[in-house]
């Protein structure tokens, strides 16, 4: 079931440490996740070729707001932005993952959806924020929508096992 609501959910993990194994598979499940409505979308389009435009109807729409990028800022400041885990592995094999002030994980999984003539565009933007004693996980959507809380709180409890730190910069409780 879905609604038309505004959700803007945020959570804070800055107690939590970074490792790259966990960072990996964080980036590599929010790459699945957008490779899936990628598969969505064209099986939804397959469905509806052979309809006349006034019998189709979308589930998955393509919507060209639909991305998913990891972006690493190092230290000098310059950016590597990773389209896909295969890049993201790559930038981790070549130590671009070492000692730097930011990464960003961004998974906007956006698709419309609806009857041609009457279609409602679904924005799920869900972003990781890494940066020394400042992560945050955001999740800002139109649609209350099953799959994507289910995603929300997948991507919560991947962050829930990273290990935890408490210091005099962040201390959280449970």
């Amino acid at each position: 079931m879905e609604n038309k609501v505004v959700i803007n959910n945020e959570y804070d993990f800055s107690n939590k440490v970074p490792l790259i194994e966990y960072i990996n598979y964080l980036v590599n499940y929010c790459n699945q996740q957008f490779k899936e409505l990628e598969r969505l979308i064209k099986d939804d389009e397959e469905k509806n070729k052979m309809l006349k435009d006034d019998y189709r109807t979308y589930n998955y729409k393509k919507n060209y707001g639909s991305s998913f990028e990891v972006r690493i800022t190092e230290n000098n400041y310059n950016t590597i932005y990773c389209k896909d885990i295969e890049m993201f592995t790559s930038a981790v094999n070549s130590g671009n993952v070492k000692n730097i002030c930011k990464l960003v994980i961004d998974l906007n999984l956006d698709f419309d959806r609806g009857k041609i003539g009457n279609i409602e565009k679904h924005e799920n933007s869900f972003k990781i924020h890494f940066s020394p004693y400042d992560i945050k996980f955001k999740r800002n959507s139109n649609y209350s929508d099953n799959t994507m809380d289910l995603i929300e709180k997948e991507i919560k409890e991947i962050l829930d096992r990273f290990p935890t730190v408490n210091c005099i910069f962040c201390t959280k409780e449970g």
